[in-house]
């Protein structure tokens, strides 16, 4: 029996073909996507940040902020919190515009996990589902 002989694929074919490679592209990896328990994701965050405030670093953390927020499809996730004190929490729901230049908030359609934030620990960093930081040394790459 011979092997069977290969189809030349039509234009349409490779279109189609080129616009699902260029979707998976944008597609994140699936481990940094998906949701982990609400306990879970603030006993990282809290880790993470050693018990002070994320945004300044003065004063003790006492509140979850969702980067994304949940109503913008932002899950529980390392990479979408973090621990913050009040006045900083306030402060980001207050001036939204700096905060997205700081990456404290997400924009809707965004991945918090390759949104940089700038954390007064780690500077400029990006956040990860286990709870590690992944450090931006350089942030003109980005």
């Amino acid at each position: 029996m011979s092997a069977p002989t290969a189809i030349p694929p039509t234009p349409e074919v490779l279109a189609a073909a080129l616009l699902f490679a260029a979707e998976q592209a944008r597609t994140p990896p699936a481990p940094e996507y998906l949701e982990v328990s609400e306990d879970v994701a603030r006993r990282l965050v809290h880790a993470r940040s050693e018990g002070l405030c994320e945004r300044c670093g003065s004063a003790w953390a006492t509140d979850w902020h969702h980067r994304q927020n949940r109503s913008q499809g932002g899950v529980w996730c390392p990479s979408n919190g973090l621990d913050l004190c009040r006045s900083c929490h306030a402060d980001i729901g207050q001036f939204p515009t700096p905060a997205y230049v700081a990456g404290f908030l997400v924009r809707r359609f965004a991945i918090p996990a390759n949104q940089p934030v700038r954390l007064h620990l780690h500077g400029w960093s990006l956040l990860n589902r286990d709870g590690s930081v992944h450090l931006l040394h350089d942030r003109s790459i980005l």
